[in-house]
């Protein structure tokens, strides 16, 4: 063969001279001159080529050729993926940058021998217009992505032409990334596509048990790695495991991909060379490799089962590189321990794929905190200590603090790790309830208020003395219910929970509603502390400031204290009096029927118990006693719908809480048959509400249809409410996502609903917004048949 270009010949001289041992014992040499041609053409202005063939009917073959780039094999297999392209085999190289002499019995002039070299030519030559190093990538395959025509040719020819696209507008746009941030905003872009097919096509592998994985990792020089990894296919593998050993610096060399004889395992072989800021290959490293490699394998079986698998796989990345940075062989060895379960994989997926607030605040960076609650729930143990011991863990976590702030520092640290025991828990128990997280949630609220008050009230009695109280103490104290205790010096306040936390019915992001009560003389003075004594007023007010925010909210919205449903709102004083509380709920008072009303949620949880007694009493006479006053529908419908309008300012947005039908008007219309039926069912006069249930159930309140219809409907808005707060970790937007949005599936998915099926293929989010849809037009129909009244809002 005679060239007759020149420049071309030079080209190609310099690319066959760089070409590794491996791809020439491997490629015929027809084949190396059509690759040498193709390589030969790459330039800074057209760095990618691609070639997609169909091989027969079911197999195509995919031939990549470029300008190496960091992390560029990561993005073929991120398109591969993407496209529905499932490799069953393939070899990928790398031909180093810097051009070497091209001797008379290399292999480059072996393979050209015979060829007549330009006039002039020398055997040492610049490098091509490339300049740094190439790849060739091969791969085979074929589609899983095939529709009902897939034996159309021309559907055919345009997946063939899609996926050719595909390839050289994500590589030349990688080419064309300035800086790390671009890189990784391609990479979210690529991990959205590759797992929106995941989420849209599970397959098979992904809900069968954990199948058992090969691993060789060996030393194949000062500073290249063969890693080989032999198992059955998992989604996206090679692109997940080139993203973290790209992000860890780790340099593809080749890669070769085959099918064993029985045609059920992949065998994946990668050459690594190590990058400049790694000095040596050292056991440890090796581990680090070996850990990263099995994690991503199991894992990649879990990750579409997951609420929002892009985000778990981003999170997964995350982890990865933690688990790679950090030499801890404990650590290490726990991760593979957890890497052979697959009750701990499902966990991790789901953790990492549910909850942003979780991610940030209590995951990311702590593996250890990972691990251990993964280890219980492997063991089928809950993640969470027991509800009996839970006072006594604060007061371990306590023991020997110094000082207020210390003492506050370790309460909201233990209030965090309860916080992420508890949702984790939900969240990794299928079978767990809304109820069961509300009595968890609420035992903890309960118990930090009640502390805090009182860590307040001992360093500002030290600091201040004792107020002076306007109440003698007797001998012994009475208790609800008739018993008597020992009486205990009085702190002259009480500490009242009012809304869910009330109710026992808080979730996900809620925040606790309190009130708090004193029943001193506000101008006596305290004495006997370190400092000048002060009013009992100013006394009472700075300690209800300083007990309020002792717990630290580390989001708006979550277990952050609300001392708004107070006499007077925020126009009143932060404490009351006693005398305060009776005046404004009692006969004449200016309480309006909305605020009478929500003193049916009213539950002393701190304090000076003979107080909170009393608070109680006084709360049963003005709500149950005098229904007539609470029960002033015109009244109450008023003022809510001008909160719901305030709310929902556009009603054709669906609201979880405030659209007809929803959480707000059916916690309303139960506060309101509490009030009306309290009389002749006294059970009623509580302030829990799934007592409150129970109650109407039993005494005939609520027909069994009705019981269903409430409840059921309850129960569904509950869930969605926490997954819509599980996700976005506060408690102010509950709009559900517009119909057909990816946000819709996720939404539908954390809430339960499965994937579609050949037997239900109606998407998930349809279903949720059918069942919404239902359920809230059932509690229409019950308030309108119980109260004789449409929904407020409702024209």
């Amino acid at each position: 063969m005679t060239w007759t270009d020149e420049e071309e010949a030079r080209r190609l001289w310099s690319v066959a001279e760089r070409l590794p041992e491996r791809y020439l014992q491997h490629t015929s040499d027809a084949g190396k001159l059509e690759d040498l041609r193709v390589l030969a053409r790459l330039s800074r202005e057209r760095p990618v080529e691609v070639f997609v063939q169909q091989v027969d009917d079911h197999d195509w073959s995919v031939a990549v050729y470029a300008i190496d780039r960091a992390s560029e094999f990561a993005a073929i297999a991120g398109v591969l993926a993407s496209m529905g392209f499932e490799v069953r085999g393939g070899q990928a190289y790398t031909l180093p940058g810097a051009a070497k002499p091209v001797a008379s019995t290399s292999a480059p002039a072996r393979m050209l021998r015979g060829l007549r070299s330009p006039r002039g030519f020398r055997r040492r030559v610049t490098p091509p217009r490339s300049g740094g190093a190439l790849i060739i990538d091969r791969f085979r395959g074929h589609r899983t992505l095939v529709s009902d025509d897939a034996s159309n040719e021309e559907a055919g020819h345009a997946w063939q032409v899609a996926l050719r696209d595909r390839l050289i507008q994500t590589l030349e746009e990688l080419h064309r990334c300035a800086d790390d941030d671009a890189v990784r905003a391609l990479a979210d872009r690529v991990t959205e596509s590759v797992l929106s097919v995941l989420s849209d096509q599970p397959t098979a592998v992904a809900r069968a048990a954990l199948l058992p994985i090969e691993l060789d990792l060996k030393r194949v020089g000062d500073r290249r790695i063969s890693l080989e990894v032999r198992a059955s296919d998992t989604p996206a593998f090679l692109y997940t495991l080139a993203t973290a050993l790209a992000v860890r610096g780790l340099a593809i060399d080749s890669v070769e991909i085959r099918t064993d004889d029985s045609g059920e395992q992949v065998v994946d072989r990668f050459e690594l060379s190590l990058p400049p800021s790694i000095t040596e290959i050292t056991d440890d490293l090796l581990d680090r490799i070996r850990v990263s490699a099995l994690l991503i394998k199991q894992f990649g079986y879990r990750v579409d089962q997951t609420p929002e698998p892009i985000k778990a796989l981003a999170r997964f990345q995350d982890l990865l590189e933690d688990i790679f940075l950090r030499r801890n062989p404990a650590l290490l060895k726990a991760w593979i321990e957890l890497s052979e379960h697959d009750r701990a994989m499902r966990g991790l997926a789901r953790l990492l794929g549910t909850s942003d607030r979780l991610w940030e605040e209590c995951i990311r960076g702590q593996s250890e905190r990972l691990i251990d609650i993964l280890r219980a729930h492997r063991r089928e143990q809950s993640v969470v200590g027991t509800q009996q011991s839970m006072p006594q863990r604060l007061e371990e976590a306590l023991d020997r603090a110094i000082g207020i702030e210390q003492q506050r520092d370790r309460l909201n640290a233990f209030k965090d790790d309860e916080l992420f025991r508890i949702d984790a828990d939900y969240i990794l128990d299928r079978k767990s309830d809304f109820s069961r997280l509300s009595e968890r949630l609420t035992q903890l609220a309960e118990i930090l208020v009640g502390r805090s008050a009182e860590l307040v009230y001992e360093d500002m009695v030290a600091s201040y003395g004792h107020p002076v109280s306007s109440v003698q103490q007797p001998a012994q104290s009475a208790m609800p219910g008739g018993l008597m205790c020992p009486a205990r010096p009085r702190r002259g306040y009480a500490v009242f929970a009012l809304g869910k936390l009330g109710g026992t019915a808080i979730g996900f992001g809620s925040d606790i509603e309190l009130l708090y009560v004193h029943d001193q003389d506000p101008n006596a003075t305290t004495a006997g502390g370190k400092r000048p004594g002060i009013s009992c007023a100013e006394f009472y007010t700075q300690f209800t400031q300083e007990a309020s925010a002792f717990i630290r909210a580390r989001r708006d919205g979550i277990f952050e204290p609300d001392l708004r449903l107070r006499p007077y709102g925020n126009d009143g004083p932060l404490i009351p009096g006693v005398e305060l509380f009776e005046r404004y709920y009692g006969p004449g008072g200016p309480a309006h029927p909305f605020e009478l009303l929500s003193l049916v949620r009213l539950r002393w949880i701190g304090g000076d118990p003979e107080l909170g007694y009393r608070v109680q009493r006084l709360r049963n006479q003005f709500v149950y006693e005098q229904a007539e006053r609470v029960l002033d529908l015109d009244a109450l419908w008023s003022i809510w719908g001008q909160m719901k309008k305030q709310k929902l300012p556009n009603p054709q947005r669906i609201n979880a809480k405030y659209s007809p039908g929803s959480l707000v008007d059916l916690e309303g219309a139960l506060l309101i048959l509490q009030v009306a039926h309290a009389e002749h069912v006294p059970q009623l006069r509580t302030a829990r509400m799934s007592r409150a249930f129970e109650a109407m159930r039993l005494g005939g309140v609520l027909s069994p249809q009705a019981y269903a219809d409430v409840r059921g409907g309850y129960s569904f808005l509950r869930r969605l409410i926490n997954a819509l707060r599980v996700v976005r970790g506060h408690a102010k937007d509950l709009f559900l996502p517009e119909p057909g949005s990816t946000e819709l599936t996720h939404l539908a998915r954390r809430t339960g609903y499965p994937l579609p099926t050949p037997e239900d293929p109606t998407p998930s989010g349809e279903r949720l917004l059918q069942d919404f849809e239902y359920h809230t037009g059932r509690i229409r129909v019950f308030i309108e048949q119980t109260l004789g009244r449409r929904c407020p809002g409702i024209e």
